[in-house]
């Protein structure tokens, strides 16, 4: 079975995050929140990219109000 863009959007994300390629990632993950703003996984991986630049005040502006 074929992976669809969404996955290889989400792999290549994680895969940038990884290598440490922290603006590629993050640029990845947001694109990747368009199609799915409530997605668990992205919005975890955010997060750990967040602490991860010493950002302990992850930004929430342009999330839904839902997920705030």
């Amino acid at each position: 079975m074929a992976q669809q863009p969404f996955d290889i959007l989400i792999a290549e994300a994680i895969r940038q995050h990884q290598a440490g390629s922290l603006e590629e990632a993050d640029a990845a993950y947001r694109l990747a929140l368009v199609e799915a703003p409530t997605h668990p996984a992205i919005l975890h991986n955010l997060g750990l990219l967040a602490v991860s630049r010493g950002d302990r005040r992850i930004q929430l502006l342009g999330l839904p109000a839902d997920v705030r």
